[in-house]
């Protein structure tokens, strides 16, 4: 599946957070199926693009302007996120190095505000 650069970078931030949930063997959204997890949060904005595409849908209701919300994949966001995979984890591991993730810099780094 050929996607945008940056709806690859939404689908990026899904598979960090699938990643979070899997090494802190988060049993109550590891147990949801994929679509249903929670793996995006942002303002209706940052996310436009992914909602456009068809990836990703709203968990709860549409927040209102400039405020934040939960989001999960829809089917074709999930096939998408499948299919992606090799080169999701490719990416995720070159943007990251032990004991970097969860810092600030990681954070921003893996938001794709900078390269090392």
């Amino acid at each position: 599946m050929k996607i945008n650069k940056n709806c690859f970078e939404l689908l990026l931030e899904a598979y960090r957070r699938q990643e979070i949930f899997e090494r802190n063997n988060d049993r109550h959204e590891l147990m949801k199926p994929l679509g249903d997890r929670w793996l995006g949060l942002g303002t209706q904005s940052a996310y436009q693009l992914g909602f456009d595409a068809g990836l990703f849908r709203w968990i709860a209701s549409i927040p209102q302007k400039r405020c934040m919300g939960w989001v999960a994949l829809t089917p074709k966001g999930v096939e998408a996120f499948n299919e992606l995979l090799p080169e999701l984890k490719a990416e995720f591991q070159q943007r990251t190095r032990p004991g970097y993730i969860t810092s600030i810099l990681g954070n921003y780094q893996l938001s794709g505000g900078l390269r090392t």
